[in-house]
């Protein structure tokens, strides 16, 4: 019985039809059409100054949450506030559209996980709890070991 292949494509010659693109992108961004010094100063000084104030002021928010002599609304008030205006700051940079993307791919992401069902979580809720509770008796055990080896000693 003979082999049947599929005929071979025709070569052109060494020329390609369509010349190499040597573009790579980069979460959008095209590597090779910048040079390398604008490439490492496509992100200003100013963006990188808003990217880090913008990380100042959320942390801020979390911060004024342990000044106790302050009323509780006023507390979280002032940490919603700082939540928004970080984001707003963060907002008018250039890493706002890095930012959209990761956000973007892992929803994708999140799609695309296969979640457990409502029987297995219990049964691995159950076996997290038993193995717990073992573990803890297996170091009281220790300690107590540990307890009456001191006593007798000292």
């Amino acid at each position: 019985m003979a082999e049947r292949r599929s005929p071979k494509p025709k070569v052109v010659g060494s020329i390609p039809t369509a010349p190499a693109s040597n573009n790579i992108l980069v979460y959008g961004f095209s590597l090779f059409k910048m040079s390398i010094s604008n490439l490492e100063n496509y992100h200003g000084f100013m963006d990188r100054l808003k990217l880090f104030l913008s990380i100042f002021i959320f942390l801020g928010g979390f911060l004024f949450l342990f000044f106790d002599n302050e009323k509780k609304i006023l507390r979280l008030t002032f940490l919603l506030l700082s939540f928004l205006f970080s984001f707003l700051l963060l907002f008018f940079t250039s890493y706002r559209k890095l930012l959209f993307i990761f956000f973007r791919d892992s929803f994708f992401e999140l799609k695309l996980v296969s979640w457990p069902s409502r029987k297995e979580s219990l049964r691995m809720t159950g076996v997290v709890f038993v193995f717990a509770f073992l573990f803890s008796l297996f170091i009281c055990f220790i300690d107590k070991c540990i307890e009456f080896l001191l006593y007798c000693i000292f």
